[in-house]
C-alpha cells in the first residue's frame, strides 16, 4: 500500500522557508498575485512594497495553512509567500516618482 504521503508535491524552498522566518529577519519581497492576497484575508503588498526591495520582519504569525509577517515601516499584514529570505547583497529600488 502507497502512503498518502508519497503522492504530496513537494513544497518549493520558498514556502518552507517561510514558515521559518523569525522577527529580525530580511526579506525580499518578489510579488503577490490576488490568490495569494486573498488567502487568509491579508493586505495587499504590491501597494506598498517593491518587488526585489529588502525589509525587515517585525511580526510573524503562524496560522495552519499560512503565515502571515508584518514588516517594519510598511502598514499592513502580508502572506508570506509573497517574500523571500533575503541573503547575499541587499540592494534596495526607488520607486517611480512622478516629476
Amino acid at each position: 500500500m502507497v502512503s498518502s504521503r508519497e503522492f504530496l508535491p513537494s513544497l518549493p524552498s520558498t514556502l518552507k522557508m517561510n514558515r521559518e522566518l523569525k522577527v529580525g529577519d530580511t526579506v525580499r519581497f518578489i510579488g503577490c498575485s490576488p490568490e495569494q492576497i486573498r488567502w487568509g484575508n491579508n493586505d495587499d503588498p504590491n501597494r506598498n512594497c517593491l518587488v526585489g526591495n529588502t525589509y525587515l520582519v517585525e511580526k510573524v504569525d503562524v496560522f495552519s495553512q499560512h503565515t502571515k509577517i508584518e514588516l517594519i515601516g510598511v502598514k499592513g499584514s502580508f502572506n508570506s509567500v509573497c517574500f523571500e529570505r533575503a541573503t547575499g547583497c541587499i540592494r534596495q529600488a526607488q520607486p517611480l516618482c512622478d516629476i
